[in-house]
């Protein structure tokens, strides 16, 4: 298919889809806006207040499995794409209490995993020593809890020395399914790690091998399940058993 931007024409079915998806986007926007114009220096203090509802995800792979013209379109329409999909509450949740767990040892950290650490602080009873690594700014209302984090530059990130070797555990989401990604952000964890410490790793079945090679895990019962559905084979690994992870005997 051409890139032509001149030869765009969509069907009414392909337009209508993509006008309710920018229809979400603004309303969702919209919402996120009130609430960062709400927040204030006590903000952490009261973390219950946000929810996923607020923070869209942006839908580069899953618009490539839609109508080829309308992927041309959205492309041509936004300047930032990500690589994000949340994980169902369920999912979330179960991830949170492992780090809220662990976090009794120590600092811990969730990587490329928001929608993670937005559980924790929802259900945490007290606040837990956990920092949120994730490209996306929107996520800086957790203020220095929040490091900006880009994989493509795995040890270039705030506060970097003061956090090496530190974290208890450490939960990741690498966003693409991709050698590169992988093992940049396997540069991250080995950097941030305690000796002792405990890793999660979500990512698709194809990456197992790679993941053992890196950072030492195994693929666990656990599966991660994502809200909107993924079209890959999702599992997780870790380096640890304990009565919530353990690793599967078939794999």
């Amino acid at each position: 298919m051409s890139d032509d931007e001149g030869s765009i024409q969509l069907s009414g079915s392909a337009l209508a889809a993509l006008q309710e998806f920018m229809l979400e986007q603004h309303e969702s926007a919209e919402r996120f806006q009130s609430l960062y114009s709400q927040a204030d220096a006590d903000f952490i203090e009261r973390p219950k207040d946000v929810s996923m509802e607020v923070f869209t995800e942006d839908w580069k792979r899953r618009l490539i499995c839609s109508p080829p013209l309308v992927c041309l379109l959205w492309r041509k329409l936004s300047t930032l794409q990500l690589s994000q999909f949340w994980y169902t509450a369920e999912t979330a949740e179960f991830m949170a209490r492992q780090a809220i767990r662990y976090a009794t040892d120590g600092p811990v950290a969730l990587i490329s995993a928001p929608s993670t650490y937005v559980k924790l602080k929802a259900i945490e009873d007290t606040p837990t020593d956990a920092y949120l690594f994730e490209y996306d700014t929107r996520f800086n209302i957790y203020g220095d809890r929040f490091v900006k984090y880009d994989y493509k530059t795995p040890l270039e990130f705030a506060n970097r020395e003061s956090l090496k070797g530190k974290m208890k555990y450490i939960a990741i989401d690498p966003p693409y399914l991709e050698e590169d990604c992988l093992t940049k952000t396997a540069l991250t964890v080995r950097y941030l790690a305690a000796p002792d410490c405990k890793i999660l790793v979500c990512t698709g079945h194809i990456m197992q091998e790679l993941v053992g090679k890196l950072l030492g895990a195994r693929i666990t019962t656990f599966e991660p399940r994502h809200e909107n559905g993924l079209a890959n084979e999702f599992d997780s690994y870790s380096n640890f058993e304990d009565d919530h992870i353990q690793w599967r005997t078939d794999a």
